[in-house]
């Protein structure tokens, strides 16, 4: 009997070492550790979990370009409006050529205005060129190209002249208010005495005078056809206004070779007047803008002067020129 109970005792304990080796007996498991994760922290009103990273502007310029057009050593100047800028701007400016005779500069006056500044250096030819401003606020850039014209306002002057010369080197070569002075002043001279009156001799022959004269013209021609080929160049931008200064300076000088005589016959015949007119002193021709012409007389300080209105007016002891001189001028005849 006690062997009998021996061995179930045994028996059980096998058993429950048996089960605790297999796991089973229990339903408690031992718990696995995890890394703790932050929650998003929303940035503004929206539903996402990411966050509000900012709104990026849409960032606008313009630019008033109401004048395009400058002169040398003036200044021009565009207005610029700025919109919703990101942050503060930053300009690069790339100038086609020519580039090297004017400056560009941007000013940021406040964060929404600016100017673009343009200055014009020295010129020796008019010409059109443009500049491309890049204006970058960190998130996008923006660009603008702007055409100008520049202008040699010093050539002006000389462009006139040089057009005049071209213009009327044919009504020049006639000098038709030289020999219409002779005739007058004759006219007055032999009024005056007419009994010792003596016809102007010249130092030349007849033939070498013609001569002389035919060679001047010749001169005066081939001078014209030059400014011609300045001109044309110049309007093309190929030319500039160093192309002008000696040759109107010969032509003028040619002009008065070709005048030289009769201005010796005029004082002759003035002479004769007995004091009636005083003498005509011409230093060399002066290019009239009202007229648009070259004369002895018109811009001769020795003879008058211009008014405040700009206009050309003879001393009283030269008011006969007003007449044979200025163009267009009428006067009664007596009949």
């Amino acid at each position: 009997m006690m062997n009998k109970n021996i061995l179930k005792a045994l028996i059980l304990t096998v058993a429950s070492l048996s089960l605790v080796a297999c796991g089973g007996g229990g339903d408690e498991k031992t718990p696995t550790p995890t890394t703790p994760v932050t929650p998003p922290t929303g940035g503004g009103d929206d539903d996402d979990t990411g966050g509000d990273t900012g709104t990026i502007k849409d960032f606008k310029v313009n630019i008033v370009v109401d004048v395009n057009t400058v002169g040398e050593g003036e200044l021009l100047s565009f207005p610029v409006t700025l919109t919703d800028a990101n942050a503060d701007i930053t300009t690069t400016i790339n100038k086609a050529t020519p580039n090297d005779t004017y400056s560009v500069v941007f000013t940021q006056l406040t964060s929404t205005t600016g100017v673009i500044d343009v200055t014009v250096d020295e010129l020796i030819r008019d010409s059109s060129t443009s500049f491309t401003i890049y204006f970058d606020d960190t998130t996008k850039s923006v660009n603008s190209t702007i055409s100008i014209n520049l202008i040699n306002t010093s050539a002006i002057a000389i462009l006139k002249e040089s057009e005049s010369a071209v213009r009327n080197v044919n009504a020049l070569l006639l000098m038709t208010p030289e020999t219409k002075l002779i005739n007058r002043i004759s006219e007055l001279a032999k009024i005056v005495d007419n009994e010792n009156y003596t016809s102007f001799s010249s130092s030349f022959s007849f033939a070498e005078e013609a001569y002389l004269e035919e060679q001047t013209k010749e001169r005066l021609l081939n001078l014209a056809e030059t400014l011609d080929e300045a001109n044309k160049r110049y309007s093309s931008q190929q030319g500039s206004e160093n192309d002008f200064p000696d040759t109107l300076i010969s032509f003028k000088q040619n002009l008065s070779a070709l005048t030289s005589i009769k201005i010796e016959n005029i004082n002759h015949q003035v002479e004769q007047t007995k004091g009636l007119i005083s003498e005509v002193k011409t230093g060399g021709y002066e290019y009239s803008e009202e007229y648009d012409t070259f004369s002895l007389f018109i811009g001769n300080e020795e003879l008058g002067s211009y008014n405040d209105n700009g206009t050309w007016v003879f001393k009283n002891e030269f008011k006969l020129l007003t007449s044979v001189v200025i163009p267009d001028i009428e006067t009664c005849e007596a009949q």
